[in-house]
């Protein structure tokens, strides 16, 4: 069901017309009798402004209260000695030159500049706020994940439950003064078949939607993942420390592939190394 239904009349021939949709029928009425209202509280429409210059105050904005006072506004224009505050403020520019090539790498460049304001006056019981546009989502931030098993320095992982069972990471967002938010646990990436959670510190871009957000990738490799370029190297780090851990790490030494499984818990210490035409397994105990 649908009707065009007019305000009274707000100055001279001016009229205000709105298009209502709504299937339920008492809806339809309850909205139409509220606009109906809202309409006969506007003394003035909304004005709209349109700047071929930029203003040289810096001090518009929306919600900024506009005057129009002195000679340059005719006392024949209905906005003359009348406050309007500005609703809606859209700003826009358009480079001159079409080619992007041209100016990439400039300082500055020239642009054509398009400036438009709506405002409502004062004198108008019932403000209208700006149109509602839909939040652009998702928001990419980074982010830190959050795990409180074991002593603070350990790099554990920890799995969060709420209560209908459902698992979670914690990530902390910088950004956000390290708010915690909650983010799916799940093997993200990985085939379901490997098991590496998050560990705590792990530096991840998360994506922000209204009700949710989700992990989409890993920014930064573990410490002591990475050896230097000439070792080509590719590793799995596993554990707490770099005293509490177990890696498996091959690489390339005097351009010989190389395997070598290391465990290591504080002093103790054991390792199988396999090269060209050798294989080495090792346990000690560090001394002091």
């Amino acid at each position: 069901r649908k009707v065009l239904s007019s305000s009274k009349k707000i100055h001279e021939d001016l009229k205000h017309s709105k298009v209502f949709l709504c299937p339920i029928v008492s809806d339809f009425e309850k909205r139409v009798s509220i606009e109906r209202e809202h309409y006969k509280k506007k003394k003035y429409p909304k004005i709209e402004l349109r700047f071929k210059k930029l203003p040289q105050s810096g001090h518009i904005f929306p919600g900024k209260l506009l005057k129009f006072k002195g000679e340059l506004w005719s006392k024949d224009q209905f906005v003359k000695d009348k406050e309007f505050y500005i609703n809606t403020l859209s700003f826009e520019l358009v480079s001159i030159e079409k080619e992007t090539e041209s100016y990439k790498d400039l300082e500055y460049n020239k642009f054509t500049t398009n400036m438009k304001l709506i405002a409502d006056s004062k004198e108008n019981e019932c403000i209208e706020l700006p149109e509602y546009r839909d939040p652009r989502f998702p928001m990419l931030v980074e982010g830190y994940v959050v795990s409180e098993f074991g002593d603070e320095k350990d790099e554990t992982y920890q799995v969060y439950k709420d209560d209908r069972g459902i698992e979670f990471y914690k990530v902390s967002i910088p950004i956000f003064d390290d708010a915690q938010i909650i983010v799916q646990y799940n093997p993200i990436f990985l085939p379901g078949h490997f098991y590496f959670p998050l560990y705590k510190g792990t530096k991840v871009l998360v994506s922000l939607y209204m009700h949710e957000a989700f992990i989409e990738r890993i920014l930064e490799w573990r410490e002591g993942a990475r050896l230097p370029l000439d070792a080509q190297n590719n590793s799995i780090i596993m554990g707490k420390t770099k005293t509490s851990q177990i890696s498996l790490i091959s690489f390339y030494d005097k351009n010989k592939p190389k395997l070598e499984i290391k465990r290591t818990s504080q002093k103790d210490t054991q390792i199988v190394e396999m090269g060209e035409g050798v294989i080495i397994f090792e346990t000690k105990e560090e001394k002091d």
